[in-house]
Parts: structure tokens; sequence; C-alpha cells
């Protein structure tokens, strides 16, 4: 896009007039230009719908390079969220370069939400700030080069302070992501929350002759098999995976029922009934279906838990699961019978991770059950000192001390 229309668009976005390119630090580019040692960072920014056709493989060329590349911010998941929410979202793509050569890429998210009676502007970093059909992004990162990590979050940061925003959110980023931000704005409030992500290296299962089994507690081995002969004694056991678009459509349901039932019971509307949620999700299984895999466990031919999980090289996420009743029996237990019956078949096909991805929850705690080791991904904001930042501040500073003030005189 040429500068003058870059402007008029950032301008019609609220986003006022910006510099054409931003010059920032060098990265050692020799595998771009050889012999031409550091070269120099320039950055853009452009509406994503009008950029992301003719850059979309660039991206995904750039997510590959990640040090542990999922699912999340794939070439076919930012496509899938820019079909979904993208006109919605209105989001931006920033891309830097070394010379000709695309070595960093995001996208920039805006939005106005409110922070109690005061309407802020935030800024998401990638595919987030979609509202209450959120996708729920893991696993965040800048789309780098290697070799460029530093030239690029630099060229970064100079985009960054020339937008107006109040909030800089980051949306489950790895520590990376997290430690550059408050590097970034330094002596500007950030607040970020960690959140366990418990995984099970599946290269471990492998050396096991009993499989994940022979690598859970002696009390999660025991309650296991419990619950395998209970279900035994009704009908033979089988994890069953959809392969055929019929299947895949028939299993989508079927989670979809087990799901929605569960929370139903609880008082509440799952996943499933958030309709740009679930649009989203059945483009990506259509779009990609080396990439999602729906898998059930069955009690004879009764589906009673069903697992939707993303797969891209090595890593596989956890995603959405759905599961039967139990009918107050608490040695049922269908979902974990299922996940260790997914990461045997995982583990003997040669993939690398099962990722429960991020959980701050009561869940938590059977997926640490299941799980040998576990990383932390981040959640939170920066705060610009603008007045709207300041007054939201302020406000929760006055409402948690009169919070304080009340338990105080009711002691």
């Amino acid at each position: 896009m040429p500068p003058s229309r870059r402007h008029s668009a950032c301008a019609a976005l609220g986003l006022g007039t910006l510099p054409s390119t931003y010059t920032g630090s060098s990265c050692q580019a020799n595998h771009v230009h050889a012999g031409h040692g550091f070269a120099p960072l320039t950055s853009t920014i452009d509406v994503a719908s009008h950029a992301w056709p003719r850059l979309r493989a660039t991206w995904g060329i750039l997510h590959a390079q990640l040090q542990h590349p999922t699912m999340f911010l794939s070439e076919a998941w930012v496509d899938c969220w820019l079909t979904v929410f993208g006109r919605d979202a209105s989001p931006l793509l920033w891309v830097a370069r070394a010379g000709d050569a695309v070595v960093a890429m995001a996208l920039l998210v805006r939005r106005w939400e409110r922070r109690g009676p005061v309407p802020v502007r935030c800024l998401y970093l990638n595919t987030a700030g979609e509202g209450a059909d959120s996708v729920t992004l893991e696993h965040n990162a800048l789309l780098v080069q290697p070799g460029c990590e530093d030239a690029a979050w630099q060229a970064l940061a100079e985009t960054l302070h020339s937008l107006p925003w109040d909030e800089l959110i980051l949306a489950g980023g790895d520590i990376e992501a997290a430690q550059r931000l408050r590097h970034m704005f330094a002596g500007w409030p950030v607040h970020l929350d960690g959140r366990p992500a418990p995984n099970v290296p599946l290269r471990a299962v492998r050396e096991q002759d009993d499989g994940v089994l022979g690598l859970l507690s002696a009390n999660t081995r025991s309650q296991l098999r419990r619950a395998a002969r209970v279900a035994s004694a009704v009908a033979p056991l089988s994890l069953h995976e959809a392969t055929t678009p019929a299947e895949r459509s028939a299993e989508w349901q079927e989670l979809s029922r087990l799901h929605e039932a569960r929370w139903r019971e609880r008082g509440q509307a799952g996943a499933f009934a958030r309709p740009r949620w679930r649009a989203f999700h059945e483009r990506l299984l259509e779009v990609a279906p080396q990439n999602t895999r729906l898998l059930q466990l069955r009690v004879g031919s009764d589906t009673v838990a069903a697992l939707y999980v993303l797969q891209f090289q090595g890593h596989v996420a956890f995603y959405q699961s759905g599961v039967k009743h139990a009918n107050g029996n608490n040695r049922e237990k269908p979902g974990m019978l299922l996940h260790t019956m997914a990461i045997d078949r995982l583990a003997a096909e040669g993939l690398e991770e099962y990722d429960f991805l991020a959980s701050d929850g009561p869940e938590v705690r059977y997926k640490r059950s299941l799980a040998m080791q576990e990383r932390v991904l981040w959640w939170g904001a920066v705060f610009r000192p603008t007045w709207r930042s300041r007054l939201v501040r302020a406000l929760r500073a006055l409402r948690t001390a009169v919070h304080s003030a009340l338990q105080l005189a009711g002691r």
C-alpha cells in the first residue's frame, strides 16, 4: 500500500497519521543478503484485510521457524480468525523487513473496552480481542526470523509507541513475549499473570512399557485402572478417531452435544453456544483437517467422552472436550481415560508433546495429575500513562481501599 493510502486507512480507523517506515535496530542478515552483514530493519503497518492475501505464505514460513511452533498463530489459524472476526476487529498487520526480506510479523487488534465507567483503547497482540466469542489464543509470540529477535522487538516497540492506546494486552504469551514487554515499557505499569500449562513429553511415554500410565503417580494409576475395569465390565473400551468428512462432522456434533449437556447441568452455556467461536472452529476443521483431530472413547457403541485436539508438527494441544454424565459415580473417569488413550496413540505416532494448555481454575489439578512437566503462559497488560489509564487505576485503588475499610469496620 502506498504511504498516502496507508495513512488514509489508519486515520479512518482512528489511528491518526503514521510514518511510512520505522527504521529500527539491525539484525544479522547474512542469511537474507549474503555477504552484506547487518541490515537495518524498516517496519510498515497496514490494514490486515488488504495485506494478508499477499503475505500469508510469508507468515506461515516465519511461524514454522519459531522455536516451538504450535497450531496457534499458524497460517490456517490466522486465516480462519481473519475470516470470522476480521471485519469487526479490523486488525492491522505489522511487518518488519531487512532490505526486501520480511523478518518479523504480528497482528495488532484495536478494541474499545470499558473498565467500569471508563472507555479505554485496547491494543491486542495477534489474534485476540475478539470479545465474548474469543477462541482463546495461547502460545502467543512475535513471529521473527532467528537472529533478528532484538531488532524486531525494538522495531515493534517503536511502532507501538507511535500508536494511540491505553492498554497493550498480551493474551497467552510465551515467556519471551512477557519479558520483552516488561523491558520495552520499563517505567510504565505492567501487570502480567502467569498460568500453568501442564504437558506430557511423548518421548518419555514411548520409553515406558505401560505407556503414559508408567509415568503417573501410583494413586492416579490406580484410579485409571479401576475406571477402565468398571467401564470394561459394561462393554469393551475402544478409542475411535474420525477420518472421513462424514465421520468428522458426526463426531463434532457429538462433542458439541456432550460438552453443552455438562454445562447445562451447571446452569450455564458452553463454548459451542457461542456462534462465532463455533464458526471459527468449523472453518478450521474444514480447511485444516491434517491439523484438527477428533477422538472418542467408546464403551461398546456408546460414546462416553470426546476430544478435539490441534496438531502442528510434533505439538498436540488439547483444546476442547465433552464427557458423558457419570451419574454420581466418582469411579468413572471417562475424560481422563480418553486422555491417557489418546496420549499413548500420539506417542506411538512419533509426536513430541501433548499440551493441556493453560488453566487457572480447578481443572488444573486433573491436568497436572496426567502431566509430567509444565510451562507458564502469560496474560496481562501494559498501562500507558494516559488520562484514561490513570483514571482506571485510581478508581481501582479507591475501590480496594473502600473494600478494605468496610472489612475493617465489620470486624
